[in-house]
């Protein structure tokens, strides 16, 4: 936070053209029971405290509690743009995250909710207006089973919003080292072979690749890579 509010003039005195801005892990939080007020309660700090002040902070240099704002630092525009980390969401009836039942999920239990994308990009525009990129989006799918209708359903919710989203960055483009998971979690369009390094495309690299050719989603690409892909679905919720 320190960091990003110092920068941002002393980039800009540098380079007033560039564009400066913070990728945010974001995140839906809804009520495990919408008429339980202490589930609606609960929800709300859950989203306050994992990004609401956190956001507005790095956009404004107001601050609320339990952030500080740095000294020296006045309130004004501190972002080009905004970024947005989307993955899933959490339904919360107490302090530990929590799941809906019977939904569809990835391979770490995550909800795949593609509304979610452009419900928090609305959020975002609605209270500080500014161009807004997906800097992060994309699933656990190490049989890539169903990563293709995922970046269909984020995209099409995208396309059909309206909003300035201006960049969309898939995460990733080959598997990875997770923080938590480390190399079990498979989030690649890329397969690594994590004893050899040999890399190979997955059908949805290459669905991602002709989206890309094709400035879009064509009816041969979605019967190919999408049609006929569905979502595994979680049993009883947490």
């Amino acid at each position: 936070m320190d960091a990003h509010l110092a920068a941002y003039p002393m980039i800009h005195g540098l380079y007033p053209d560039a564009k400066v801005g913070v990728a945010h892990h974001l995140r839906v939080f809804q009520p495990r029971n919408p008429r339980n007020p202490a589930h609606g309660g609960a929800s709300a700090l859950s989203r306050y405290l994992f990004q609401d002040a956190l956001v507005e902070v790095m956009a404004t240099g107001r601050s609320r509690p339990p952030l500080r704002r740095p000294k020296g630092v006045r309130p004004g525009r501190y972002h080009d743009f905004h970024g947005i980390n989307y993955y899933t969401r959490s339904t919360v009836s107490g302090l530990a995250d929590g799941m809906a039942t019977n939904v569809p999920v990835n391979d770490l239990g995550w909800e795949v909710y593609p509304r979610g994308i452009v419900e928090l990009a609305q959020w975002v525009h609605d209270r500080w207006p500014a161009p807004i990129w997906i800097t992060e989006n994309g699933t656990a799918d190490a049989a890539d089973a169903f990563r293709s209708r995922y970046t269909y359903e984020h995209l099409a919710q995208i396309a059909a919003s309206g909003l300035p989203i201006e960049r969309y960055y898939h995460w990733c483009f080959t598997d990875n080292f997770e923080w938590a998971e480390g190399e079990a979690a498979r989030f690649g369009l890329v397969h690594l072979d994590y004893e050899t390094q040999v890399r190979t495309v997955r059908e949805s690299g290459r669905f991602y690749a002709d989206i890309i050719a094709n400035h879009g989603v064509t009816e041969a690409a979605y019967e190919r890579w999408v049609a006929g892909q569905e979502y595994p679905m979680n049993g009883e919720g947490n």
